[in-house]
């Protein structure tokens, strides 16, 4: 109240009877003032009235009529906001803070929006997942396409795992084999915890050289680590971290392991056995749930759909006559993708060993990588469609080249060119390849290209071009691969991504939409 408004108040009231004034109070509040040695005169109760009753003052009838009366107005019956009350201020210059406050009601009916909202699909696939954390059942592998969001999803089953959780020091453990991967997992639990945790978790990295640096805390945790730290933590010397890797084994609780269709790899899966307990769940994560190429034989993959106990959740049922693939493409959460043929002529001169293996592995040797990748016309075709997608429709352009040498080749011919490109190869260094990866998703490179790096564990929503420049006949790989360029819209990407195919990677492979269905009857076995 402005100190004006307290001296028309005071000097007004003043005109009152000191046992008027006392009524006005309250004679409970005036006894008190007796009792305290508070003299009882017209200006102490006049700031007691003030100072109790505040803007409310004129509710009471006998200050109200006071006033009227002394101003020769009309007696005001309801003290409201209406017209009489404002007139009644304003003749004595008094604040229309006075005025009764009306009472609005409280909105009936309102949206409560979380930060973070699950998808459709994704939402049903994690309340899937929490019951089978909650059930008997000991491995579970989830399929989602690469894009749809499998580690947010999973994330969220996690939390209601530790939420849930009878123990008090519930231990997870989170095996990827890539550090952007690793430090995905760990971004992604941190600041979905701190909105929905409850109580302390202990992040810890254990990837990357820090498997020596750990010592066991008996705290909740969530652990990352990759399969070559937890690998090297089986294998070591050193008793320190022996014991270390022992302490998480037996406090191990769920296991999860990112893009799990590699678990039967021999050091994958010594360190996804050897890592749980007899106690510990098992969620495998992957786009393809498979270990073979089109025309190889299925025998790994239905070990692999043995392994996880042939149990697995994935999004079929939402997507009616649609491959997941399709749905999600119409739901704007995957970009639509158009494919172009890159015509090389160029002829795959394979031994009779390397065609043993690409029929039953769909991979192809190094050398053979390397000796195409030193084609010089194969990589003139290539080199003239990066700089056109990137200098002529303005694409982001991830490239995937045949090799070590191919990379760094191309990346150097065309910064001659004026693209802006880099090549990232596992002999780049952690600084460089971060850096790299910084620019490009800056928007600082035009392109970037890379060998046996980024097709798993790297995200860029704003990728609209990717250019195969290597050749693949595995399933898997190639749905990584074109997976890099399929965020949509919804999950902050783009409209469309244009694929181009190198022909030598065509050969007997299933259509993107359809690649992520490839394994479906091997998972469908007693």
């Amino acid at each position: 109240m402005k100190e004006q408004d307290k001296i028309i108040l005071k000097s007004n009231l003043n005109k009152l009877p000191i046992s008027t004034l006392s009524t006005i109070a309250g004679n409970e509040i005036v006894e008190m003032m007796d009792v305290k040695g508070v003299p009882i005169t017209p200006t102490n109760v006049i700031d007691v009235i003030i100072n109790t009753k505040g803007f409310g003052i004129f509710n009471n009838k006998d200050v109200l009529n006071h006033f009227c009366n002394l101003a020769k107005l009309p007696i005001i019956r309801s003290w409201s906001h209406n017209n009489a009350s404002k007139n009644f201020l304003d003749s004595y210059g008094l604040s229309h803070n006075f005025l009764k406050t009306t009472q609005s009601r409280r909105e009936l009916k309102f949206e409560s929006t979380p930060e973070f909202i699950l998808h459709n699909y994704q939402d049903d696939l994690k309340k899937q997942t929490s019951e089978f954390l909650l059930g008997d059942q000991k491995k579970l592998m989830v399929q989602l396409p690469t894009g749809a969001g499998k580690t947010s999803m999973t994330i969220e089953s996690v939390i209601d795992f530790y939420r849930l959780s009878q123990k008090n020091n519930p231990f997870v453990v989170w095996m990827a084999h890539t550090d952007e991967l690793c430090e995905q997992a760990i971004e992604a639990f941190d600041r979905a915890w701190k909105n929905k945790g409850t109580f302390e978790i202990n992040l810890i990295r254990l990837w990357g050289g820090n498997a020596s640096n750990y010592s066991p805390v008996e705290s909740p945790s969530f652990i990352v680590t990759s399969f070559q730290s937890a690998y090297s933590m089986i294998r070591t010397n050193r008793t320190d971290v022996f014991e270390s890797f022992n302490y998480i084994k037996s406090k191990n609780d769920l296991l999860i392991v990112d893009e799990a269709h590699m678990s039967l790899a021999p050091t994958y899966k010594d360190a996804i056995n050897l890592f749980s307990n007899l106690d510990s769940k098992l969620i495998g994560l992957t786009a393809t749930p498979g270990r073979h190429s089109v025309e190889g034989d299925n025998d790994e993959t239905i070990a692999l759909a043995e392994y996880y106990d042939n149990n697995i959740i994935n999004m079929n049922h939402f997507c009616g006559e649609q491959t997941p693939v399709q749905y999600l493409q119409s739901e704007k959460i995957l970009s639509n993708v158009t494919v172009n043929k890159l015509i090389t002529n160029y002829e795959l001169d394979l031994t009779s060993d390397e065609q043993k293996r690409l029929k039953d592995t769909g991979t192809l040797s190094d050398r053979v990588l390397k000796k195409v990748g030193a084609d010089a016309q194969r990589n003139l075709l290539i080199f003239e469609q990066i700089k056109n997608v990137t200098k002529i429709k303005n694409k982001k352009t991830l490239v995937f080249a045949s090799s070590v040498e191919n990379s760094n080749s191309l990346a150097a011919l065309l910064s001659f060119d004026g693209v802006k490109a880099k090549s990232v190869t596992g002999d780049t260094s952690t600084n460089d390849r971060r850096q790299a990866v910084k620019d490009f998703q800056n928007g600082k490179l035009d392109a970037l290209i890379n060998f046996n790096i980024f097709s798993t564990g790297f995200d860029d929503p704003t990728i609209d071009c990717v250019i195969i420049g290597r050749p693949t006949f595995s399933v898997v790989l190639y749905s990584q691969m074109v997976g890099r360029g399929l965020r949509g819209p919804r999950n902050g990407g783009t409209e469309s991504c244009l694929l181009i195919n190198v022909v030598d990677n065509i050969m007997n492979l299933p259509d993107i939409e359809h690649a992520c269905n490839f394994f479906d009857a091997d998972w469908q076995r007693e």
